[in-house]
């Protein structure tokens, strides 16, 4: 019995949507937790829930095409900058057949250092910026949960920008990355 094309690509996406909605814990802890680039984001359907097959590479200057994983999610990860990963693994049965595959379980913006001093040098000097800093820190988890980008945020009212400002400024030491002119 021969099945279409279209009849093979809905029982694989539900098979890993399946997998998705099972709880973290039930999953083979993966190898990939580092910061990676995203390079391409393509939403599937399955039922009325939209999922994710994310490509994505490590985060370095050079990579090749064979240096790409393909994951799964249902989370909507932001493509604009490098971000920090939590994959599972895990297997799914399509006709009888076990295909290995991961799950993106948790993302978070995690911009290199050398880009985010290469942004702050627009600007003016500034001390150098590692993301050891609370201010750092901070700025990666608003930008995450806010879903801005970088130049979405210099493009805030000023209202709006301070209270962006002080968010990553709570607990901070030193201040590097908002030290810039333009807002002192």
């Amino acid at each position: 019995m021969s099945r279409n094309i279209g009849a093979i690509q809905e029982e694989y996406y539900k098979k890993i949507a399946e997998s998705i909605k099972r709880p973290f814990n039930s999953r083979k802890e993966g190898n990939y937790y580092d910061r990676y680039y995203v390079k391409k984001t393509k939403p599937f359907f399955v039922g009325n829930e939209v999922f994710y097959e994310v490509t994505f590479t490590t985060a370095i200057d050079s990579v090749s095409k064979f240096d790409r994983v393909i994951a799964f999610t249902k989370l909507d990860i932001l493509p604009n900058y490098a971000v920090k990963l939590l994959v599972s693994n895990d297997r799914i049965e399509v006709f009888g057949k076990y295909m290995p595959i991961h799950i993106i379980d948790k993302w978070e913006v995690n911009i290199r250092p050398c880009e985010l001093n290469r942004f702050a040098d627009i600007f003016g000097e500034h001390a150098k910026i590692s993301y050891s800093q609370n201010e750092s820190k901070n700025l990666m988890s608003l930008l995450t949960r806010s879903g801005l980008n970088l130049s979405e945020v210099v493009e805030l009212t000023e209202n709006y920008y301070q209270r962006f400002k002080q968010s990553c400024l709570n607990e901070a030491k030193s201040i590097n990355f908002f030290e810039s002119p333009r807002y002192s």
